[in-house]
């Protein structure tokens, strides 16, 4: 008995320090510029949200004018995007999007800078809102923060690929 409750206090250590510590990211090169690879969940994100022409960003730390999207475009966007040898770029639903927050040790939480640069602006998610089709969940970008908009609002995109 003691030993299965030392067995859970150590799993549960394990679980809260894998979430304090955030996830782990590779800021790809090569034939992956632009991309960064979250090495706990295996997805690949565009490093950069989108630029108006649909594109991202592709500057070491996303200085470049990031495109505003309302909700339907920012979907279509990704799903069109043949990028850094993917062709399978879709939109993150919440919990995607929320992954990348990784540092909760701040008043603000936020995304891993090396990883993300920090850009102005808040980043649509796939998700409706429960409580209204006319409203989608988003990430208040820096802070790090969950809300919903009206899907007409226009928000950054950044686009996920993989399982």
């Amino acid at each position: 008995m003691i030993q299965n409750g030392l067995k859970l206090v150590a799993l549960f250590l394990f679980a809260s320090a894998t979430l304090i510590a955030g996830s782990s990211y590779t800021v790809n090169t090569g034939s992956q510029a632009g991309t960064v690879t979250d090495n706990t969940t295996g997805l690949k994100w565009t490093r950069c949200p989108l630029l108006s022409s649909s594109l991202p960003d592709e500057t070491s730390d996303c200085s470049g004018t990031p495109g505003g999207f309302i909700w339907a475009d920012a979907i279509t966007a990704c799903e069109g995007l043949n990028y850094a040898e993917s062709s399978t770029w879709r939109l993150p639903n919440v919990r995607e999007l929320q992954s990348i927050v990784t540092n909760y040790r701040r008043y603000y939480p936020q995304s891993n800078p090396e990883a993300f640069p920090v850009v102005g602006g808040d980043l649509w998610s796939s998700t409706t809102h429960k409580n209204g089709v006319s409203f989608a969940w988003m990430l208040y970008h820096p802070f790090g923060t969950i809300g919903w908009r009206n899907k007409n609002d226009s928000k950054l995109a950044r686009c996920v690929t993989g399982p």
